[in-house]
């Protein structure tokens, strides 16, 4: 699976219905508008989308979504992501080519794992 060096360390991100399911609930932002996502993602919804990646990706891994804080486990929320992204602005674009990549259709994936 897929990672991203955010909050410290190493986390799985995955996109696929769930996780636009969760983005979708929390932004109102439908199926049919997802395809133009790009032209209209807010910093929020950016945020947001980011977080729904992370929790995604901790869910199939297996692993609880929080983090430390004040020595004590915590549940990571939008806002600790956001103070993440604060840290290293260059994971949003990282995060965003991960998301645009997993979006391609079927023979541009293709095409792309033959070049790498």
């Amino acid at each position: 699976m897929q990672t991203v060096n955010i909050g410290g360390k190493e986390r799985p991100i995955k996109i696929g219905f769930n996780t636009l399911a969760e983005f979708g609930r929390r932004t109102g932002i439908t199926l049919s508008g997802l395809q133009n996502l790009g032209d209209t993602l807010t910093i929020a919804n950016t945020i947001t989308l980011i977080w729904c990646i992370l929790k995604e990706g901790a869910r199939k891994e297996g692993m609880e979504f929080t983090t430390e804080a004040g020595g004590k486990q915590v549940p990571i929320d939008e806002y600790i992501v956001g103070d993440w992204l604060d840290e290293d602005p260059n994971l949003i674009a990282e995060i965003m080519d991960y998301y645009g990549e997993s979006q391609a259709p079927a023979d541009k994936k293709k095409q792309a794992k033959a070049v790498k």
